[in-house]
């Protein structure tokens, strides 16, 4: 099923500024600065309301691969 968490987007110049927040233990991660992770964050369209279909699927790295993780990026976090 879905992780519990947070989302939301705003309009920005070019497109949308998104923010996720995830509880690192929904994930099984214990995080810290200068881990590195695969990572590329997708947008699934689905304008058919009460129906789960995806329409288009639109993503951070250009050539993801859908089950394929070593077409991921790599997200390097850094203690701010």
């Amino acid at each position: 099923g879905p992780l519990p968490g947070n989302a939301g987007a705003r309009p920005a110049t070019n497109g949308y500024v998104m923010e996720v927040a995830l509880p690192w233990a929904a994930l099984g991660l214990s995080p810290g600065d200068g881990s590195a992770y695969g990572f590329a964050f997708c947008i699934s369209d689905n304008d058919r309301q009460g129906e789960s279909v995806q329409e288009s699927m639109v993503c951070t790295h250009s050539s993801r691969r859908w089950q394929d993780p070593t077409s991921l990026g790599t997200l390097v976090l850094v203690e701010r």
